[in-house]
């Protein structure tokens, strides 16, 4: 059977443990070529981002050039190796886990994950530092004093390589302060706050040669939609664009939904909707679902609503209440036999739900 890692962001786990992997290590080479050697990757989540922060550690770093052939002998860039292979010391980064409760949780949060990175380097290349240089780095008390620690004594050291910086999820405690506290927001990641100050080092590292790559992942609701809709094709009118996975689509239904349930008793009560759900799968008796539909349209539109309220919005909202419940694969205007019935709600491979499912509106 084919192991699936879903949730696992360990490349060399997934590798060694023979689990099921999408060679994606071609792009490490297109990466190469970039025209800029500081990148960003902004993508929604569950979109293999740390996964392939993970990889680059792995193909990047010197700690593993005696596993090169185990980890990519059987992938793209294993059997077209580029030059830089190997030749880095990599400094990686990851920032979800801070607790933004407070400004005082919030910093201590973040240069808790400084510490870690700052730790995990200084053991990988251990015998490029000393056991004072170590003490003086992570002794500092704040982040942008650590990695300008880090840098200096990596320069007055004259190592001989450089550092390739990852940083995964770079905007996650971000996000949050900025959807309930904006305020704060400013005064810790702008302005002249302690994530400014941490990244103006980054920056000046970059300057000097003592950085040469950077990789970022982060999830910025700004630029959700960089994720969100992919270039299909252009036409006579401009570029048409589509929704990229199956994945986005749920994620869309999912936000049209919520909306729609804001202000109705459902808001926070889902479990009324699941037993129609379960009574449509499992018994094949759709009245409860509907009957669900029905009250949350009473309950969250006026006359005027109605007024512009047609096929199309029922059918989002219908497919919306349905996505949450994984036993099936959600289809809009599936084509079958030269018709498309408006939802079609297939059964998952081993999955023991009785029917498929068709509904016309």
């Amino acid at each position: 059977m084919i192991k699936i890692p879903y949730g696992e962001s360990d490349f060399e786990k997934i590798m060694v443990k023979d689990y099921f992997y999408q060679d994606r290590t071609a792009f490490i080479e297109k990466l190469e070529k970039w025209e800029s050697s500081y990148l960003a990757f902004l993508r929604p989540r569950r979109f293999g981002k740390s996964l392939f922060v993970s990889t680059l550690h792995h193909y990047y770093g010197l700690e593993y050039q005696a596993d090169f052939q185990k980890l990519f002998g059987g992938l793209y860039i294993g059997q077209h190796p580029t030059a830089l292979a190997n030749s880095y010391l990599v400094l990686s980064f990851e920032f979800s886990r801070i607790d933004t409760a407070t400004h005082e949780s919030t910093c201590r949060g973040f240069l808790t994950n400084v510490i870690e990175g700052a730790r995990a380097f200084l053991s990988a290349y251990d015998n490029i530092f000393t056991v004072a240089d170590k003490q003086t780095i992570l002794s500092q008390s704040s982040p942008e004093a650590m990695v300008k620690t880090l840098f200096s004594l990596t320069n007055s050291n004259k190592i001989p390589h450089k550092i390739y910086l990852l940083i995964d999820e770079y905007d996650h405690f971000a996000n949050e302060l900025l959807s309930f506290d904006v305020d704060r927001f400013k005064n810790d990641v702008s302005r002249n706050g302690f994530v400014r100050k941490f990244y103006e080092s980054l920056k000046t590292a970059a300057g000097a040669g003592i950085i040469d790559r950077i990789f970022i992942t982060g999830i910025s609701p700004v630029t959700l939609d960089l994720g969100m809709l992919s270039f299909k094709e252009q036409n006579d009118i401009g570029w048409r664009c589509e929704i990229p996975n199956y994945v986005i689509k749920k994620l869309y239904f999912e936000y049209f939904t919520a909306t729609q349930l804001a202000k109705t008793r459902f808001a926070k009560a889902t479990r009324a909707i699941a037993q129609t759900i379960s009574a449509l799968i499992s018994e094949g008796n759709p009245q409860p679902f509907f009957k669900i539909v029905e009250n949350v349209l009473q309950e969250n539109h006026s006359n005027r609503d109605e007024m512009q309220y047609g096929e199309k919005h029922l059918q989002t909202l219908m497919i919306g209440l349905l996505c949450p419940y994984e036993s099936y694969y959600i289809h809009s205007e599936y084509e079958s036999r030269r018709s498309y019935p408006d939802i079609y709600l297939e059964k998952m491979p081993n999955n023991p739900v009785k029917y498929d499912i068709v509904l016309e509106l």
